[in-house]
């Protein structure tokens, strides 16, 4: 059974940034409400934070599979152009296409940004980019897009805080950036402005950093005021509104706000179902919390598989004390399967021992190990059986007495101490 998150993902290359670290870019299609958000993301080795980027104007992108563009705007607004100066930063970065039912519509995207559909769609971008990197979360919108990452920030569920950067966003005219329940944010805020944007005019700028401070309980909020760069031309998709010739220090000057407040966007750690399925046919078992994934397997578009009514509660996102869990694809050749390894050492050796193995997430789940088969309060131990035939599968519970009817049946308890416990699970 290949990957079944129904994620489309073109990966493009490995870049070495300025510090010697590799950058993975890629273009990723994520399924919302019925249709697609396609991203450009790119992922240097261990991100400090995740960069959600809106671009302005018509915020078509119209990104290619090979990370491509067909229109100007991935060139031109400001933090798209920054992309890569950005992850040799050490952030994770999703530069946002419009969706797909959007691409074909002419003019601007309209209400769409104060929608409620915008919201779902880049809560998926945030859902996607915590999987890979459970680091906090900014949304940085340029001109338009500016509105759009405020509206979105002010929108997004209660468990999902976070920072904003608003780069020359309008604040006069139709949907601008004062007219949102500014008394409502609840969000670090970084305002970039530049002293003579012919499109963003330095005191709407100041009076909407006034509003913020009178009206909101902002845990942080700065205004960068930038000189000098580059007019070029008269275009509001040039020049001072983007930023021209002053790419590394807004770079910096991101980097340093993020920096300082990340903290303060910290998500908590939440439990979630890892549920399990049966596949009669192959005798083979299988977990996961992904939403996506559970969809496809209960609709049956992943022939073959139903839910056993077990599953693990476990982490999303790391908390205290705890460790990641990784899962590699097994190749048909070897079982057709899944594998979950507990903590770094084992999904290291995993890898050093299988090289055909595909490693699909480095960090799918969180648990807590065991220390000589004990698990801390607040936890409960889980074993893992493995089928031990040629068709590699394995099989995790919380409950011993199943654990040993699997082995009852042939299949191999592993695990620590006494009792054989591979991981601790939330009750």
């Amino acid at each position: 059974m290949k990957v079944l998150q129904a994620v489309g993902i073109s990966m493009l290359a490995s870049l070495a940034t300025a510090a010697g670290a590799a950058v993975t870019e890629s273009v990723a299609d994520l399924p919302t409400r019925g249709v697609t958000e396609r991203i450009l993301y790119l992922r240097p080795d261990a991100p400090v934070a995740n960069l959600v980027v809106l671009v302005g104007g018509d915020g078509r992108l119209k990104l290619n599979a090979d990370g491509t563009a067909e229109t100007e705007l991935l060139a031109s607004s400001a933090p798209s152009r920054m992309r890569h100066g950005f992850a040799n930063a050490g952030f994770a970065v999703a530069v946002v296409d419009a969706p797909s039912d959007l691409q074909g519509v002419s003019g601007g995207l309209g209400g769409y940004r104060q929608s409620g559909q915008h919201v779902a769609d880049i809560l998926e971008v945030i859902r996607f980019m915590r999987d890979r990197a459970p680091v906090p979360v900014w949304i940085v919108g340029e001109s338009n897009g500016a509105t759009s990452a405020l509206f979105v920030a002010l929108n997004l569920p209660a468990d999902q805080p976070v920072g904003v950067v608003l780069m020359a966003g309008p604040t006069s005219g139709g949907a601008n950036l004062r007219s949102l329940p500014l008394r409502d944010v609840r969000s670090p805020v970084l305002v970039l402005s530049h002293s003579t944007d012919p499109c963003a005019d330095l005191d709407g700028q100041t009076r909407l950093v006034d509003d913020l401070r009178e009206a909101a309980a902002v845990p942080a909020l700065l205004h960068r005021v930038f000189t000098g760069g580059s007019q070029g031309g008269s275009s509001c998709s040039s020049g001072y509104h983007q930023f021209e010739g002053l790419d590394a220090d807004v770079v910096d000057a991101i980097a340093t706000f993020v920096a300082a407040h990340n903290a303060a966007i910290e998500i908590p750690a939440a439990a979630v179902s890892a549920v399990e399925y049966y596949h009669a046919g192959l005798d083979h078992y299988f977990v996961t919390w992904v939403d996506a994934e559970i969809a496809r397997l209960d609709a049956g578009t992943t022939v073959g598989w139903s839910r056993t009514g077990a599953a693990l509660r476990v982490l999303r996102h790391p908390g205290p004390g705890t460790s990641p869990v990784c899962r590699f694809y097994i190749p048909p050749q070897s079982g057709d399967s899944h594998f979950y390894g507990r903590g770094t050492a084992e999904c290291d050796e995993t890898a050093a021992k299988n090289p055909s193995f595909v490693l699909e997430e480095p960090q799918f789940m969180h648990v807590v190990l065991p220390v000589a088969g004990a698990c801390p309060a607040q936890t409960i131990p889980a074993y893992r059986v493995f089928s031990n035939r040629a068709d590699a599968n394995h099989r995790y519970m919380t409950a011993r007495a199943l654990r040993d009817q699997m082995v009852a049946r042939g299949w191999l308890a592993e695990g620590d101490g006494p009792d054989l416990v591979v991981m601790c699970v939330q009750p």
